[in-house]
């Protein structure tokens, strides 16, 4: 995020100086890079230590590493939103029992 914020507000001044757009779009483009390849090493890391507890197929299990940062860009959003608004704690009353059997069936 910080890199992101820092690159937006260096290509701003880039190009009030006059600078060539594509000078200023490839750092903005490597930060974008660099922070989905950082999560995706994350996920992957998860993915790897955990394969065995994932109970999913193997091509679901790559879908998810990969798509892992996209997951992780809706906690942006989430994250703003709790800072800024007032968030109040509601209690879910849980009703109904299933067991780990019938969690793995579905």
């Amino acid at each position: 995020m910080i890199a992101f914020a820092v690159n937006f507000l260096n290509s701003i001044i880039l190009l009030a100086a006059g600078t060539d757009w594509q000078h200023v779009i490839l750092p903005m483009v490597l930060a974008c890079a660099r922070g989905w390849l950082g999560l995706f090493m994350i996920g992957a890391l998860t993915l790897i230590t955990e394969w065995k507890q994932i109970h999913a197929s193997t091509s679901r299990k790559l879908l998810y590493a990969f798509t892992f940062p996209l997951f992780m860009l809706t906690y942006i959003p989430i994250s703003l939103s709790a800072l800024i608004l007032k968030v109040e704690w509601k209690q879910i009353r849980h009703t109904r029992s299933v067991s780990l059997a019938q969690v793995r069936r579905s």
